[in-house]
């Protein structure tokens, strides 16, 4: 892996870009698979192992794949079902099926032929003209029930929507920090409604990640909506030899000396937790730079100091 810039050596914050990650390569792979296959996939786990960043990565393999990704991330700005519909409608939109332009076709054939006449003929033929052919009678009374409606759209009326494109190509649903539902007002409605969305035959697929325990257990436990859905993924910590080959590739990128003894050090200090070690390491990089380059042990006493004094470091 070529890492040049210092900046991208050792990411600490936010998602990480798959060709910056460590040892999660297969992983990637299992949840883009199951993902591929239809089946609902859940991970939970510690925080800051990377759940976040393994999903996104299966979910950019799967856009090259064609497939319709819906990446929903419940801690920037998504605050309640309201927000929620608003994101899975302009997804949905996104890809030709447009609540705004369903309703103005219904809208105009009306005013023509009336309602009877009209109305599923009309929908019918928006929905062709967004590439989607063949879409079951009930589904278009469905549809022509929520174009003809002036009310506020609900969850179940985007989900609705994202089964018709389903007709066309794959959709996979991404919801991140999922534990967050559960302070939401409506909660349990929702939850009901993704339950009877991930239960529909050949339909949209869900994945789910978060760190909160207890708000997990809420959602998929013995009592949750979703307590039959979705098959957890297991996160493996990253091998040493993972972690020591690629640091060491890393350093020396950025013109560092280190020694296998170092880093194993490091990876000590850092419990082999994954954004420990990028901080750590990241402090390393620092103080090598006034070192001429060279990471010793007296360089990685003061990177630990560094490191350790994050509120952060050390904690799970």
């Amino acid at each position: 892996m070529n890492v040049p810039l210092t900046s991208r050596s050792f990411p600490t914050t936010g998602r990480i870009a798959e060709d910056l990650q460590i040892g999660r390569d297969r992983t990637i792979g299992l949840v883009e698979g199951r993902l591929w296959r239809g089946d609902h996939s859940l991970l939970f786990g510690d925080r800051r192992i990377g759940k976040s960043s393994i999903a996104a990565a299966a979910l950019a393999r799967l856009n090259t794949r064609g497939v319709l990704t819906i990446d929903l991330d419940l801690s920037q700005g998504i605050r309640d079902g309201e927000t929620l519909t608003a994101e899975l409608l302009q997804a949905a939109a996104g890809a030709g099926v447009s609540l705004t332009a369903l309703r103005a076709a219904w809208a105009g054939r009306r005013r023509t032929v009336g309602r009877a006449g009209g109305g599923i003929v009309a929908i019918a033929e928006a929905l062709r003209s967004a590439g989607v052919d063949d879409v079951p009678e009930g589904v278009v009374e469905r549809v022509v029930e929520l174009a003809e409606s002036t009310a506020q759209p609900r969850l179940e009326h985007a989900f609705e929507l994202l089964h018709v494109v389903r007709r066309t190509k794959r959709v996979v649903v991404f919801i991140d920090e999922a534990g967050l539902m559960t302070s939401w007002d409506e909660c349990l409605d929702i939850a009901d409604q993704i339950a009877r969305a991930m239960r529909r035959p050949a339909g949209i697929v869900f994945a789910f990640a978060g760190s909160h325990r207890r708000a997990a257990d809420e959602l998929f436990g013995p009592d949750g909506s979703l307590h039959a859905e979705g098959l957890p993924v297991t996160i493996e910590p990253i091998s040493d030899t993972e972690w020591e080959g690629e640091l060491l590739n890393r350093f020396a990128a950025n013109d560092c000396m280190i020694t296998v003894d170092i880093v194993r050090q490091l990876l000590t200090l850092s419990d082999g937790h994954p954004q420990d070690t990028m901080r750590l390491s990241a402090c390393c990089l620092d103080h090598a730079s006034i070192s001429g380059g060279l990471i010793d042990k007296a360089v990685l006493t003061l990177a630990h100091r560094d490191a350790s004094s994050h509120p952060s470091f050390g904690r799970r």
